[in-house]
């Protein structure tokens, strides 16, 4: 890529994240009209969809891409952006396909531990989850997802240390404090799980979920 068009889409990209979101995909699009081949463009602008919640749209722009090339970033985003949509059988095809190329794709294994727990074949999730443990043991999400497991499977001591893991290396996540939470609703420390609730509904006011909790 040329330094003039190298320019071009970081000056539309920055567009995008200073807030002129619609003129900013305007834009992209395009250009793209002018130069479909351009693969650079056209993540910059599935970035755009998907941060703009435009998650179909996105969609078609990884798809695109992947007709003319196999690049494995783009396939998880591709996988992401179907499991968002809680497509689990399009986003486990691909991620399949990314562990048959890499089977040490952490994301990949992690993002099947996650479809597996959601498709309640907790066996099946804590084998690929194994897998991404051995590659990034401290990751909070994989941890909170482990802890999920153990919630449902009623190992409870088990699961608290899980929760407690994710939230010591990223202590304002969300989902592992609203699962802790959960948790000591469900063993009966009620006193420990509206202390939670409470501390996360003055971080997350308008969150429908926790004020149902």
């Amino acid at each position: 890529m040329n330094n003039k068009l190298q320019n071009n889409h970081s000056s539309i990209l920055l567009e995008f994240k200073q807030g002129n979101k619609k003129t900013a995909i305007l834009k992209q699009q395009h250009y793209l009209m002018d130069n479909p081949k351009d693969s650079a463009a056209r993540l910059n602008l599935a970035y755009m969809y998907v941060n703009s919640h435009m998650i179909n749209e996105a969609i078609a722009e990884y798809q695109t891409i992947l007709k003319n090339k196999q690049d494995l970033q783009t396939m998880f985003n591709l996988a992401i952006c179907f499991l968002s949509l809680k497509k689990f059988i399009e986003s486990k095809k691909i991620l399949m396909k990314i562990i048959k190329i890499d089977k040490n794709h952490f994301k990949a294994n992690r993002a099947l531990g996650d479809i597996y727990y959601n498709l309640n074949n907790l066996n099946k999730a804590y084998k690929f989850l194994k897998t991404a443990k051995k590659l990034m043991p401290k990751d909070p999400i994989l941890l909170n997802i482990l802890g999920a497991i153990e919630m449902k499977r009623s190992n409870f001591e088990v699961s608290e240390k899980y929760f407690l893991e994710s939230l010591r290396n990223k202590k304002d996540y969300k989902s592992a404090l609203n699962n802790l939470a959960a948790l000591y609703q469900k063993v009966g420390k009620i006193e420990k799980s509206e202390k939670m609730f409470n501390q996360l509904l003055h971080m997350f006011p308008n969150d429908e979920n926790l004020l149902n909790n």
